[in-house]
């Protein structure tokens, strides 16, 4: 698909993560280690290589067609023969809010959440499709890039350890994981303090940090926020 009208539906790699005909592995790149190894019985240590393998993109996913029964290739209903690999980008916003007068101990604060999750959504349903209607570099890209993007929603409870709680929960997934994922990239929170909090998380992992609209000057300084990409276009 190059346009709205022939485009896939918003949750259709989200449903692919869940089908039982899609095989997806993690990317991984093997790389040449050299570690000491004593000696049983003269204590000398030798210098030994072991292949190590690392994972890519924390983490990507890559589709394995399985062959029919004819030996083709099984490329699934509604692909095309395009190599498809897989990147989750969860999101944070705050849907609700700690209060002793609300019941249940939360109040609802949604709006926000409402329309950024939305927004978010539609964005990755552009890249997912290479619809440039509102980002004209997004046109086509579907057809040079065999990433796709996949998504959930986390509520942040207007709090920066609630979030980064959440977001440990998230980097500590199983890598092998396909149904839960573990995010290659996140996107929140829209608030400096919370932002600035799953930022110190983000930078350790090397993760991608994507706020809609976080503007604490502190966030600026690229030596703590090292991961952290302030972009207002979705808000």
């Amino acid at each position: 698909p190059s346009d709205s009208s022939s485009a896939l539906p918003y949750s259709f790699y989200d449903d692919l993560r869940l089908s039982q005909t899609a095989v997806f592995e993690p990317l991984v790149v093997s790389s040449s280690s050299s570690v000491d190894v004593d000696a049983d019985t003269t204590g000398d240590s030798d210098a030994a290589a072991v292949d190590v393998q690392q994972h890519v993109g924390r983490n990507l996913h890559a589709l394995q067609l399985e062959p029919d029964a004819d030996g083709t290739e099984n490329a699934l209903e509604d692909l095309d023969s395009t190599p498809i690999t897989l990147c989750h980008v969860p999101t944070f916003f705050r849907w609700s809010q700690s209060s002793s007068d609300a019941p249940g101990g939360y109040k609802d604060v949604s709006s926000e959440a409402y329309g950024g999750t939305a927004a978010a959504l539609l964005a990755m349903h552009h890249f997912n499709n290479g619809i440039g209607t509102i980002a004209p570099d997004l046109a086509g890209i579907h057809t040079t890039c065999p990433i796709r993007l996949t998504m959930e929603t986390v509520d942040s409870q207007s709090s920066g350890i609630k979030a980064v709680q959440e977001l440990t929960r998230l980097v500590t997934r199983s890598p092998s994981d396909v149904r839960r994922p573990q995010p290659c990239a996140i996107m929140g929170s829209s608030w400096s303090g919370t932002t600035k909090k799953m930022g110190t998380v983000s930078g350790v992992y090397d993760l991608m940090q994507i706020t809609p609209s976080a503007s604490s000057v502190s966030l600026d300084n690229m030596g703590e926020y090292v991961s952290v990409c302030i972009c207002d276009i979705l808000l």
